[in-house]
């Protein structure tokens, strides 16, 4: 009996993208991140492309420092630890 391969494919979204200048994007939108309909648009998306899982790592939230940079936990944010 032949065994038969198969590949299966999975998408791994991050909020802003996985390139550092992916919010450049002229059609990004920093409220996405927090928007559960739009990771239900990538998820529907990612099935009409017979995609076979998506991953949304557990790192959303918003700190104090939202203004200046992307937060990527789900925890309360605390003082950094330096070194």
């Amino acid at each position: 009996m032949k065994l038969r391969r198969t590949m299966h494919l999975n998408v791994f979204l991050s909020q802003s993208g996985h390139h550092s200048a992916a919010w450049r994007h002229p059609r990004a939108d920093p409220r996405n991140a927090a928007c559960l309909q739009h990771y239900v648009a990538l998820a529907k998306s990612a099935e009409a492309a017979s995609m076979d899982s998506v991953f949304i790592a557990d790192g959303l939230s918003i700190g104090a420092e939202a203004q200046y940079e992307e937060r990527r936990n789900f925890e309360q944010p605390g003082p950094r630890r330096r070194h």
